[in-house]
């Protein structure tokens, strides 16, 4: 077998068992879960490298439901801005989910790490862990990470090797016991934006969600928090003490305000906060690595790092070459606070005179009552089409290696989508808001085609597997 990026993401996509892992993890009572940290120990060990060797790495990790994504690609610009005995800082940058490609999870000094350099760390890493499997493989001892495990575990390897100056960590889901939460020290931590997500692991309840997000906190780390409901703020007080945190940073209105006379690279109102976390974060980080001794220039380079901040698929707005008469508006957004930001963002967009259309999916048609009221009650508009769509890429052809779901039902009577039209349609007739008759397709293709005939402005939000398949149709570069 060649041991290319084609070959690389064929045996990914074998270790796609995550949604079989959520649901084993909830018959289990959490115990599979708690086992996740000792479990990557050993998996680090198998190729060669120690807990303690990701102290090196000087990380930057960031824990929350909502602009935890954003969040790290500021702090990523910023600090590529700075100066290191007259170099710029070699930065690492792991985040979740990846929007067209496999790849750009996995970043250094902001570009996705090419393919062939991907292939090859992939493959040391695979290699390490077939020759170190275990005499009896089972569901406690497992001779391979499963797909974001194995990510996590092949970028520690990558920035190690790269020898990258910091790294930015994104953690997948929660925070204490993610696979990200394996790194002994980080210099600093944070806590984006909570809301209600993944509650099957997480718990119900903002305060059981804020205990497994700030348990990225570790002993002498600095952490921010975003401005939270009180309840939160009480837990992840009691967990920044009980962790012995260097100090607990909490970002307040007037840290919000003074990102105003900046210029910001990600759109919408809700940047302001995640550029603040940011901000105080890589302030924090400049501070510390000069007492560790690492001589840092450029104090000001975060007003350049703020400036210069892209991150595809978040309030991004694109015009493609196939269709050069349609803006396409993209966000994803994945819970009703999220929609709430997308929509008031699009709100400084709209054009009525453009016929605009909405393009909505989420995974399980049952969000729809929570998800659908901000772009209703919000946005109060009269789309010239709704459209409901699966994931699937194209109508006739099988979806990219790298946008490959194993875990996806197969829905061939788009039953989902026929039921969020429905809701949609439901809570339009309740809120008295005239909407036309939704589409409802099979893949992304078909509710591009059908957009562009009609509109010359399109949102597409909801899902951010939508968003990057439909980034992926309309050919737009890898960012």
């Amino acid at each position: 077998m060649a041991k290319d990026y084609r070959a690389a993401i064929q045996l990914l996509n074998s270790l796609q068992t995550n949604a079989g892992i959520i649901e084993a993890v909830r018959k289990s009572g959490n115990l599979l879960n708690t086992l996740s940290i000792p479990e990557m120990q050993q998996f680090l060990k198998r190729i060669g490298h120690s807990d303690q060797d990701l102290n090196k790495l000087n990380v930057i990790h960031i824990a929350g439901t909502k602009g935890k994504g954003s969040t790290s690609a500021f702090c990523d610009s910023m600090l590529r801005q700075k100066q290191t005995a007259g170099r710029p800082l070699k930065v690492g940058l792991f985040t979740s989910p990846h929007i067209q490609q496999v790849r750009e999870r996995i970043r250094i000094n902001g570009q996705p790490i090419d393919e062939e350099l991907f292939a090859k760390h992939f493959f040391t890493v695979w290699d390490r862990l077939e020759a170190t499997k275990p005499a009896v493989v089972d569901v406690h001892n497992p001779d391979k990470p499963a797909y974001f495990r194995y990510l996590t575990l092949m970028s520690f390897h990558v920035f190690l090797e790269e020898q990258v100056d910091a790294a930015v960590i994104e953690v997948g889901v929660g925070g204490q016991y993610d696979s990200t939460n394996v790194i002994p020290s980080p210099v600093c931590c944070a806590v984006t934006s909570l809301g209600f997500d993944h509650v099957a692991l997480l718990g119900n309840t903002i305060d059981k969600i804020a205990w497994h997000k700030s348990g990225v906190f570790k002993k002498d780390a600095f952490c921010v928090t975003a401005p939270q409901d009180p309840e939160a703020i009480r837990v992840i007080e009691e967990r920044a003490k009980e962790n012995s945190v260097q100090a607990l940073y909490k970002i307040n209105e007037k840290d919000i305000e003074e990102m105003k006379q900046y210029q910001i690279g990600l759109q919408g109102e809700h940047q302001l906060m995640n550029a603040a976390v940011a901000k105080k974060l890589v302030d924090h980080w400049t501070l510390e690595m000069r007492k560790r001794g690492m001589p840092l220039e450029n104090d000001e380079s975060f007003v350049k790092g703020l400036q210069q901040t892209r991150w595809p698929g978040r309030c991004q707005t694109f015009v493609s070459k196939d269709y050069p008469q349609v803006s396409w508006l993209l966000d994803g957004a994945h819970t009703a606070e999220s929609l709430l930001a997308c929509a008031k963002w699009y709100l400084t967009k709209h054009d009525p005179s453009k016929k605009p259309t909405l393009i909505f999916n989420c995974t399980h048609e049952r969000q729809g009552a929570a998800l659908f009221p901000p772009l209703i009650q919000t946005l109060k508009l009269e789309w010239s089409q709704v459209i409901f769509c699966s994931n699937d890429l194209y109508k006739n052809a099988a979806n990219s290696a790298d946008n490959t779901s194993y875990n996806d039902k197969k829905d061939p009577q788009l039953l989902v989508q026929q039921k969020l039209a429905q809701v949609w349609k439901d809570l339009c007739k309740e809120a008295n808001y005239k909407t036309p008759e939704p589409f409802v397709f099979g893949s992304i293709q078909e509710a591009i085609e059908q957009s562009a005939q009609v509109s010359e402005q399109v949102l597409v939000t909801g899902s951010l597997y939508l968003v990057g398949g439909a980034l992926t149709v309309l050919k737009a570069p890898i960012e």
